[in-house]
Order: structure tokens, then C-alpha cells, then sequence
């Protein structure tokens, strides 16, 4: 027991306590250019605000509601979460990706939780225009798209574009398995 050292169990710890993003029911998106459209982004075009009937679950925390999303100039975007009482949970603006907090539910005003956010939310707005730019996949099962991104290895996203027959995405699934965050976004209306 002499060899195992702190240093040895925090590699440990580190190395098997990070989930990773499954792939196995998606394949590499074969397109030369991959354009908002083709993901079925509800972002693009002529696009003002809509509205999402939304759950957020992180890790045993359960949030539900509903999330508007504004767009407030060429280069920002209003993200609003409250809940069916009228609770905010969240009230965060999007500025050329730097993320301007508002309001915040107090357990949730974490320093990590809003750069994970900022990074999240970042990739749902401006799509296949994220820094770094993500991998494009399609689902097998459907004519969905996923996104996987992410700068850092461990705090890696995967955006689930479920399309209508319109061709925007109805249903937004982002899953970040290093915080063991999902949200669903669910479209009403636009």
C-alpha cells in the first residue's frame, strides 16, 4: 500500500468519476458544410422569441417550467426559466457569447454551474457557429441531429435536435453528463 498515494487516488477518482458522451446510436454527419438549417435549429432566420415548456434535472435536483427565449438584439439573446408559479429560476442574457446574469435562484448561482451555462447555452443559440466548433452527428433511430461539443473533456455537451415535419426542431434535448445535467426543451410557440 506504500505505492498508492493521494495523488494516484485522485487520478483515480478523476478518471473513472467523469461520465462520457455515449455515441453508439449516432453516426459522423457527411456534409462539407453544415448549416443551422440542417440541424433543425429553432435560432435561425427571422427568429424573435419562442417559448419552451422545460424540465432541468441536475443530478437528483428536479426543475420544471417554462423557458422564454428573446432575442434582444442582433448579437444577444434573453434566456428567462420560471417556473409554473412564477418562481425565476433563472434569468441570464446571452451577449455575443459572454453570458450577463440577471437573476439567479440562489442554490443555483454557482460560479461552475454558469460557465457550464454560458458554454450550453452558447451552443444552443448560434448552433454549428459554437466556439469550438462541434461535431455534427445524425441519430440512427430518426432524421435527428445531435451536436457534441465542448472545450474541455470534462465539461463536454450533447444537443439533441428532434425535427417536426416543418423542419425546426420541436424538441431540444442538451445533456451534459459531467454535472449529469438534462434539459428538455419542449417548443409551444414562436
Amino acid at each position: 500500500m506504500k505505492n498508492f498515494s493521494p495523488v494516484k487516488l485522485f487520478l483515480l477518482l478523476i478518471l473513472t468519476g467523469c461520465a462520457t458522451i455515449r455515441k453508439q446510436d449516432l453516426t459522423l454527419y457527411n456534409a462539407p458544410v453544415v448549416t443551422p438549417s440542417m440541424v433543425g435549429a429553432p435560432f435561425i432566420e427571422n427568429f424573435e422569441k419562442a417559448l419552451f415548456k422545460t424540465t432541468l434535472d441536475i443530478r437528483k435536483n428536479h426543475m420544471t417550467g417554462y423557458m422564454l427565449v428573446k432575442k434582444t438584439s442582433d448579437s444577444s439573446y434573453r434566456m428567462v426559466f420560471a417556473n409554473e408559479i412564477g418562481m425565476t429560476w433563472f434569468d441570464l442574457e446571452l451577449m455575443n457569447e459572454k453570458l450577463i446574469k440577471h437573476a439567479v435562484f440562489g442554490p443555483m448561482d454557482k460560479k461552475a454551474l454558469m460557465r457550464i451555462f454560458q458554454q450550453d447555452f452558447s451552443a444552443l443559440i448560434y448552433t454549428v457557429k459554437a466556439k469550438p466548433m462541434p461535431e455534427v452527428y445524425s441519430v440512427s433511430s430518426s432524421e435527428n441531429i445531435a451536436l457534441i461539443g465542448g472545450g474541455n473533456p470534462f465539461i463536454k455537451y450533447r444537443i439533441d435536435f428532434e425535427k417536426h415535419l416543418s423542419g425546426k426542431a420541436q424538441r431540444i434535448v442538451l445533456i451534459n453528463p459531467a454535472i449529469q445535467l438534462r434539459m428538455t426543451l419542449n417548443l409551444i410557440g414562436q
